[in-house]
């Protein structure tokens, strides 16, 4: 189990407004992560890790969002994890994937963390990012 702290820029709405959190992943190999309230009682957030899903996959972090996740911002995203919450579009279980439209971004060495909106985002089905994950395996 791997778990560190981190301080996000603006209150996390989805967790009552938390700055505080942690990151925590149950195994190395873990596709998702929980992200817990450090300051009070509330559920997590599961999170998935679209870069471990998706070969493709680019968060696509911004010099601005470099300065402010405290790293030197001609840096690419190797020092930078990045999360998105998981959605369900229409409420079909069916459809449910990652949304990368909205984004958690990570620097762990740093402890510093920050929400991003992503236009060019959307719902990337979970199917598919398991069928694309399968695929990057068999071919290692």
């Amino acid at each position: 189990m791997k778990e560190y702290d981190v301080t996000f820029a603006a209150a996390v709405e989805a967790l009552e407004g938390a700055r505080s959190c942690r990151v925590l992943r149950l195994a190395d190999e873990a596709s998702s992560v929980l992200l817990l309230s450090l300051e009070g009682e509330c559920p997590p957030l599961l999170l998935g890790c679209p870069a471990r899903l998706l070969s493709d996959f680019s968060s696509g972090v911004t010099r601005a969002e470099r300065e402010e996740l405290g790293l030197s911002p001609e840096g690419g995203e190797a020092d930078v994890e990045g999360f998105c919450r998981m959605g369900i579009p229409g409420n079909d279980p069916l459809a449910a994937g990652l949304d990368c439209s909205r984004l958690v971004l990570v620097s762990p060495s740093t402890g510093r963390a920050l929400e991003a909106s992503r236009a060019q985002g959307g719902i990337i089905p979970l199917r598919r990012a398991a069928a694309s994950s399968a695929r990057s395996r068999s071919d290692d």
